[in-house]
C-alpha cells in the first residue's frame, strides 16, 4: 500500500503515523457523526502477514488493562478487502521518539514508565500471553495524563503459553534484535522471563540513553548470548548504583536465573528507587544545614521523611531534633508549618522510646541509691559494733592477761614473767580483740547481703 487512501472503511485518513513490514498505522477519524473520534488505524499490508495481524486483534481484545492498548473496531475495507482495526490513539508518541529527543530518561522519568509496563506485562502473562517484543517502539506515551500514561502495543508477535502455535516455527526469527533475550536467538521455549529480558533491557537504554549491545544481527547475537551485561554505573554514576545489580539479574542469559517474575523484578526497582530518593534527600538537606537554611531544611525533612512515615535513617531524628533546637535559636519556623501536629507522628515512638531509656536509666539509678543506702547503712552499724567490741577486748585482754598468764605450766620463768607484765597481755589480746572485731565484721556484712 504505497499511497496513502482518503477512506478505509468507515474512516477517514487524515495521516500516516507509522509503518512497518506487514502493516500501516493510520491517524484517522470516525465518519460517524455520533461518534467523531480520532483513531489509530492498523491496516494490513499484504496477505503474508495475516495471520499475525489477526493474532493482535484476537490478543488485544481479550486483554483489558489500562497500560495495554485498547482496539475499539475491527474489519475489512469493502472495496479494497482490506483488514484494519481501529485502536485509540496516543498522541504523545513512543519511547523511541523521547529517547530521541532526550537522549535519556531521569530516574524517576523512567520508573513512571516502567512501573505501569511492568504490570501491563504482569497481566498479559496472569491471562498466558507473552508479548516478545518489548522495546522502546512499542511503549506509546499518553501525555495528555499526568503523570504520563506509558501503554504497551503491537501485539502481533505474542506467543499462548497454552497453545502450541508458535510462528517462529515458520517464519524464523522475528521483533527487535537489540532486545532479544539468549533463547529468542537459540529459538527455544519461550516465558514470560523472555518479556523480562526485553524489559530490562528497555529499561537500561532508557536510563543510560543507549542500548547494552551494539552491532549488526551477528555481532548482536553473540553478545547477546556470551558478552556479560554491561555496567550502569559507568553510564549513570547517579543512578548505576542502585539499579545494576537489578538489571544484571534481570538480564541473566538463563532465564532461570533471572527474577521469577516481572512483578519481582519491578518491586525490586521499587525498593531500590526508594532508597536512592531517600540518600538525594537526605543529602539535600544536609547541604541546607551546611549553609544554615534551617527552615527550609525542616521543611524538606517533614515533606520528604516524617509524611512519608520513612523513619529508618537513625540519625534523621538527632537531625530533626538539631533543626528544632536551630529554629528556636537561630531562625523561624517554615511559614504554614505546624511544628506539633507535623512531628506528632514522628515524635512519638522516639518520645516512646526515650521515656523507656529514661525509665530504665531512673530504675538503675534507684537501684544504685538504694545499694549504697544500705552500704553507708552496714558501715553505721560495723562502726556502732565497732565502739563496743574494741573496748570490751581491750578490757578482756587485761584481764585474762593478768589473771591466767602466770598459771600456764610448761612455760619457763622468764616467759612467764614476761607474760604476767601488764603491757605484754595488753599487747596479746589487743591482737585477739582485732581479730574478733573483723571477723564480727565480715559476718555481720555477708548477713546482710544475703537478706
Amino acid at each position: 500500500m504505497t499511497d496513502q487512501p482518503e477512506l478505509i472503511g468507515p474512516y477517514k485518513i487524515l495521516q500516516k503515523i507509522g509503518e512497518g513490514g506487514f502493516a500501516t498505522v493510520y491517524l484517522a477519524q470516525s465518519r460517524d457523526p455520533k461518534k467523531p473520534q480520532k483513531v489509530a488505524l492498523k491496516v494490513l499490508n499484504s496477505g503474508d502477514g495475516y495471520r499475525r495481524f489477526e493474532r493482535e486483534v484476537e490478543t488485544v481484545a481479550m486483554l483489558d488493562h489500562p497500560n495495554i492498548i485498547r482496539i475499539f473496531d475491527t474489519g475489512e475495507d469493502k472495496k479494497t478487502g482490506v483488514p484494519f482495526f481501529a485502536m485509540e490513539y496516543i498522541a504523545g508518541g513512543t519511547l523511541r521518539n523521547k529517547l530521541e529527543a532526550d537522549t535519556r530518561l531521569s530516574r524517576q522519568e523512567a520508573m513512571t514508565l516502567i512501573k505501569p509496563i511492568g504490570a501491563a506485562l504482569t497481566y498479559a502473562h496472569e491471562q498466558g500471553i507473552i508479548h516478545r517484543d518489548v522495546n522502546a517502539n512499542n511503549i506509546l506515551l499518553d501525555t495528555s495524563q499526568d503523570p504520563i500514561r506509558p501503554v504497551l502495543t503491537d501485539f502481533g508477535l505474542v506467543k499462548s503459553l497454552v497453545s502450541e502455535d508458535d510462528n517462529t516455527s515458520t517464519v524464523g526469527i522475528i521483533g527487535t534484535f537489540h532486545y532479544y533475550a539468549p533463547e529468542q536467538w537459540n529459538r527455544e521455549t519461550l516465558t514470560p522471563a523472555t518479556d523480562l529480558y526485553a524489559l530490562a533491557i528497555t529499561l537500561f537504554e532508557a536510563l543510560s540513553g543507549q542500548r547494552p549491545f551494539k552491532g549488526d544481527i551477528f555481532a548482536l547475537r553473540d553478545k547477546h548470548l556470551d558478552e556479560p551485561f554491561p555496567s550502569l554505573s559507568g553510564l549513570v554514576p547517579d543512578t548505576g548504583p542502585y539499579f545494576e545489580d537489578i538489571l544484571i539479574k534481570a538480564a541473566a542469559k538463563e532465564p532461570s536465573d533471572r527474577y521469577p517474575s516481572v512483578a519481582e523484578f519491578v518491586e525490586a526497582l521499587i525498593e531500590a528507587d526508594r532508597k536512592a530518593t531517600d540518600d538525594q534527600n537526605y543529602k539535600d538537606i544536609q547541604k541546607l544545614v551546611e549553609h544554615k537554611d534551617y527552615a527550609t531544611a525542616l521543611e524538606r525533612l517533614n515533606r520528604d521523611f516524617i509524611h512519608v512515615g520513612n523513619f529508618e535513617y537513625r540519625n534523621v531524628a538527632q537531625m530533626l531534633w538539631g533543626l528544632v533546637y536551630a529554629n528556636q535559636h537561630h531562625g523561624a519556623l517554615p511559614p504554614g508549618w505546624d511544628g506539633q501536629a507535623s512531628l506528632q507522628a514522628f515524635t512519638e515512638p522516639i518520645s516512646n522510646m526515650d521515656d523507656m531509656v529514661v525509665t530504665q536509666q531512673s530504675q538503675t539509678l534507684e537501684t544504685l541509691e538504694s545499694q549504697l543506702s544500705r552500704t553507708r547503712r552496714d558501715l553505721v552499724r560495723t562502726q556502732e559494733i565497732s565502739k563496743v567490741i574494741i573496748p570490751i577486748s581491750l578490757w578482756l585482754a587485761i584481764l585474762v592477761g593478768g589473771i591466767i598468764a602466770p598459771q600456764i605450766q610448761g612455760l619457763s620463768p622468764q616467759i612467764r614473767e614476761l607474760l604476767a607484765q601488764p603491757f605484754t597481755s595488753i599487747i596479746a589480746f589487743v591482737l585477739l580483740a582485732g581479730y574478733l572485731i573483723y571477723y564480727f565484721w565480715v559476718y555481720y556484712i555477708s548477713t546482710l547481703h544475703h537478706d
